[in-house]
């Protein structure tokens, strides 16, 4: 075999060699166990052979089940429609979708979406993240000066490190970060004056596509790493300030063609509530100290796929092992090369430490209470560690050529057994009683990592006394490390049976073929949990985001505590449900389908369907989704508005309206026919005999335009949330379109 195709081999028979239950099995690398073994009625529907559910195997894996596949299948089929993904109407009564970035429409491996089934597409997706991470991560490290062998070794640590494998199955997080090597790439090609306009186009690609990947937070720390990297990079390298400008150029270029989404989004976020109910003094919200273990024993507090996980929540966030072998050449690098990329990348790495620790430094931006940092959780920092961590690793290997008999390496590995073991003290010493109880579950989990040290300190020592052996070090090096990221992958990430993956059930079938327009909500999170059902395309009053309007959350915060109270917090922590329904806004909101799993024995509820211990009841109550009002009653804020609702005895009649402009206190009702509903477009057919005041109970945002007749008016804030709209008298068609950017 030629020299020129080793690496590629040895790139493609890795990926193989991760995603091996996919190529040789047919299993697909997405949590669909979860939806089958948490979640009714697709419970119900598997009952016979698994009464107790299908089992499942890592329960900390919901979110891409429930949030990103949602999202982005309904993005993607609005774009096939030929429409812009701007709005979901199927979850918390409408809200935007295009400002939700993680709906991630316009990344452009979506086309693997497009052109084959959802499942299949989104497989490929995933197995996207580690291939281009390699690529792109072997490419930086050939260009900043390590040999083949050691850009591999770097880039096998970055791919599929830690942070890479804890967040693979988002398709969302991965995503975005694998862009970070091909921006250093370039930017180094740029510095060094090598083919510069091709390499500023790279960089500007690279930065879009990692904003288009759909996380927001790992995009904004890429950001501060690329801009770190070019300030003292080319200030160092060039004696003019071409390079400077000519990056930052392509960075403001990169910027501005991503100027619109990234408006959208903020607008989004300026009306939400996204900062209530989070709380940066909780356990977890940063890396608690005895989790720095993991660096060197991953499943130190055991593991949430086994079962029997027992440090601060959540494993995810604190998976910052990129290997043993990784680590020991990353300290070596740091020890014996005084390189510049070695001490940035050193200096990087202690940074993100230190801000995803609970350090006093860290604290700081949440004290201060700073836009978009302070509601973001940091233990993510983690990515820019282990990249970090990575690069020092391919430098620790191209140093240890060097190294004679009297080296460091004895005194690193003497140093690193001592602080294994005064954090493995620290860690079983601290918190509650039951860390001692968990001792065996560390030490049971210290096995592999134990044995990948010695097999290491054996090979050094073999290399150190034996000079040829060198020679055959890095080959050894890749293997060991390879099976060792692969033992971690392994025992956390689930493969899944196809026919898993969102299956039909009956109960879902009667509601899609029932429900309409009409909204469906569950008095159990075992339920449809929040999400799934848009999937199905139904239309229902949960939602789970950090990311929710707040006029929304306060509407549905008074529902659940069933009185006229919208104070803060609301006690959501992201996921938006209710278990009352029998509260004034349930009916206004239209839910004509409630869902339980037990019996209900109320005169308002009528059941009609039942499937297993799923039983759907009909709502009599329930409003219509349009409406013309008979009353019109100002409100002099939020909470007058939020007091009418509850004081009013017919909210089919009697509306409130937060609005500066004169209104009449009575209309004319009369007749509403539903031509067309869309995400984005709703077209309505009225006719009364006098002037009226139709209501139509979706979220009220500022991008929604309404035309009577095809001439614009105007739409009014109604019962809080909704929106409403003067119709003058006689027959009238009625358009509500929702644009892409408020005017």
């Amino acid at each position: 075999m030629k020299t020129r195709f080793v690496i590629p081999v040895i790139i493609f028979l890795s990926i193989v060699f991760f995603f091996q239950s996919f190529f040789l099995k047919g299993l697909l690398p997405i949590p669909s166990d979860l939806v089958v073994g948490l979640f009714h009625p697709f419970r119900d529907s598997y009952a016979k052979d698994f009464p107790r559910g299908v089992p499942f195997k890592n329960p900390l894996l919901t979110d891409p089940v429930t949030q990103q596949l949602p999202w982005r299948d309904l993005a993607l089929d609005e774009l096939k429609s030929g429409s812009l993904p701007l709005w979901n109407p199927y979850q918390m009564a409408g809200y935007p979708l295009l400002g939700n970035v993680q709906s991630a429409p316009f990344y452009p491996l979506n086309l693997l979406l497009m052109i084959m089934p959802l499942s299949m597409g989104w497989s490929l997706l995933i197995i996207s993240q580690p291939l281009l991470a390699l690529i792109f991560m072997y490419l930086y490290l050939r260009q900043i000066g390590l040999r083949r062998e050691s850009g591999l070794f770097g880039s096998i640590t970055f791919a599929f490190g830690g942070f890479m494998v804890s967040w693979l199955e988002w398709g969302t997080i991965g995503s975005t970060a694998l862009w970070l090597p091909l921006m250093l790439y370039a930017v180094t090609k740029i510095v060094e004056k090598k083919e510069i306009l091709r390499s500023l186009s790279l960089l500007s690609v690279a930065i879009v596509c990692s904003y288009l990947a759909g996380h927001t937070q790992t995009f904004f720390y890429e950001m501060i790493l690329l801009i770190s990297y070019i300030l003292v990079f080319s200030l160092k390298k060039s004696k003019s300030n071409f390079s400077i400008f000519s990056l930052f150029s392509s960075i403001v270029v990169s910027l501005l063609l991503l100027s619109p989404l990234i408006w959208i989004q903020f607008q989004f976020i300026f009306l939400s509530a996204r900062t209530i109910d989070l709380n940066w003094h909780i356990d977890g919200w940063f890396i608690p100290w005895q989790n720095l273990i993991q660096f060197i024993v991953p499943n130190f507090f055991g593991n949430p796929a086994t079962g029997n996980y027992w440090g601060v929540w959540n494993y995810g966030e604190f998976l910052g092992y990129v290997g043993i072998l990784p680590l020991i050449f990353s300290l070596l690098a740091i020890i014996i090369t005084r390189k510049k990329y070695v001490l940035f990348f050193a200096a990087t790495a202690l940074a993100s430490l230190l801000f995803a620790l609970p350090t006093l430094i860290a604290k700081i931006p949440f004290q201060l209470n700073l836009p978009f940092i302070s509601s973001s959780q940091p233990t993510r920092l983690l990515f820019i560690t282990d990249f970090s961590l990575a690069v020092l690793a391919g430098f620790g290997l191209e140093a240890f050529s060097r190294i004679n008999k009297k080296s460091v390496i004895l005194p690193g590995f003497f140093i690193l057994c001592l602080v294994g073991i005064a954090i493995f003290l620290y860690s079983t010493g601290t918190g509650d009683p039951v860390h001692a109880n968990n001792t065996s579950i560390a030490l049971r989990n210290m096995v592999f990592p134990g044995v990948f040290m010695t097999i290491s300190l054996g090979i050094f020592l073999l290399c150190l006394f034996f000079h040829k052996a060198r020679n055959l070090m890095p080959g050894f090096v890749i293997i060991i490390t390879l099976i060792d990221l692969f033992l971690v992958m392994q025992k956390f990430t689930p493969f899944t049976k196809k026919e898993y993956f969102y299956p039909d059930v009956q109960a879902l079938k009667y509601l899609k073929d029932n429900a309409g327009i009409n909204r469906v909500m569950s008095l159990d999170r075992r339920i449809l949990s929040p999400n799934i059902a848009t999937f199905y395309r139904l239309q229902t009053i949960e939602g789970y985001d950090p990311l929710y309007l707040m006029k929304y959350g306060q509407l549905l915060a008074a529902s659940r505590r069933g009185k006229a109270d919208i104070s803060q917090p609301f006690g959501f922590s992201r996921i938006l449900t209710t278990e009352k329904y029998d509260t004034p806004i349930i009916n206004l909101l239209g839910v004509k389908y409630v869902l339980s799993l037990s019996e209900m024995n109320d005169p308002d509820l009528l059941k009609v369907y039942q499937q297993g211990e799923t039983r759907v009841y009909q709502n009599k109550n329930a409003l219509a989704r349009t409406f013309f009002a008979e009353s019109v009653t100002k409100a002099i804020g939020d909470q007058d508005a939020i007091s009418f609702i509850f004081k009013n005895k017919d909210l089919s009649k009697n509306v409130v309206v937060q609005s500066d402009e004169k209104l009449d206190s009575f209309y004319s009702q009369g007749f509403i026919e539903i031509l067309s509903y869309l995400p984005n477009n709703i077209e309505l057919k009225t006719s009364n005999k006098g002037e009226g005041f139709l209501v139509l109970t979706d979220n009220y945002y500022p991008t929604w335009r309404v035309f009577i007749d095809g001439k614009v008016a105007k739409i009014h804030r109604v019962d809080f949330t909704f929106r409403g709209v003067v119709v003058p008298k006689g027959e009238h068609h009625v358009e509500f379109i929702n644009t892409s950017l408020a005017k």
